[in-house]
């Protein structure tokens, strides 16, 4: 493992090992501070330039008398166990980013949904109406929105609470999803009165709703 020869056979750990090698200084805390260690992870830079993972553990070495007479190193090449971890870690975020993009790609496909309905209603009518334009923005933003999330992925999601009325919440999105339909959809509503104020983050509630009502379409319309 460390490419050693006959030649090193009753030596200092010192003049085997460079004095920076942390086989080193595990070897002087065993020996003079009886500090041991047990599957200490560490790195090995072969002289043939290869690298080698290792885990290192130490004892100390007893004479009859229970008098320290040495310390022992033992260390096992993990370096093909590494491998697989490391390989496995890449297959799990390469799933994670599958995850990612496929949510993405639904979150991006609502919005589309909604411009690509009220485009194809103002090519009946030859007019849009301000809602639609209203609506057309919104959603132009919230494709912002999200790409503003997708290129900050990697942060964690900080909510932003407020007091908010969770009747006026549902109201909102339900609207414009009928407006977005036109007269496709009969919503039916049954909603709690004098709710008090809930805590949330409008923008997410809003959007997990947007996805529970496309993900489960009204009778009549076809999944998204």
């Amino acid at each position: 493992m460390f490419g050693l020869t006959e030649k090193n056979h009753h030596k200092s750990f010192h003049e085997i090992f460079p004095g920076d090698s942390v086989f080193v200084e595990l070897l002087i805390k065993a020996l003079s501070e009886q500090e041991l260690v047990k599957d200490f992870e560490t790195t090995w830079n072969q002289p043939s330039g290869k690298t080698k993972q290792l885990l290192v553990s130490t004892s100390l070495l007893l004479d009859l008398n229970r008098q320290i007479i040495g310390a022992v190193l033992t260390c096992r090449d993990i370096t093909e166990r590494t491998r697989m971890r490391e390989k496995m870690q890449r297959q799990d975020r390469l799933a994670a980013l599958g995850k990612l993009v496929a949510g993405v790609a639904h979150e991006i496909r609502n919005p589309i949904t909604s411009i690509s309905g009220y485009i194809q209603f103002w090519q009946k009518d030859n007019s849009p109406s301000p809602q639609s334009i209203a609506t057309i923005y919104r959603e132009v933003t919230r494709l912002n929105s999200i790409v503003d999330k997708l290129l900050h992925f990697v942060k964690p999601a900080q909510a932003k609470l407020v007091p908010y009325n969770l009747n006026l919440m549902i109201e909102k999105v339900l609207q414009f999803f009928v407006d977005t339909h036109q007269t496709r959809v009969n919503m039916i509503k049954k909603m709690a009165q004098n709710l008090p104020d809930a805590s949330l983050d409008p923008e997410l509630i809003e959007q997990v709703l947007m996805n529970v009502i496309y993900l489960n379409p009204p009778r009549g319309l076809p999944p998204l």
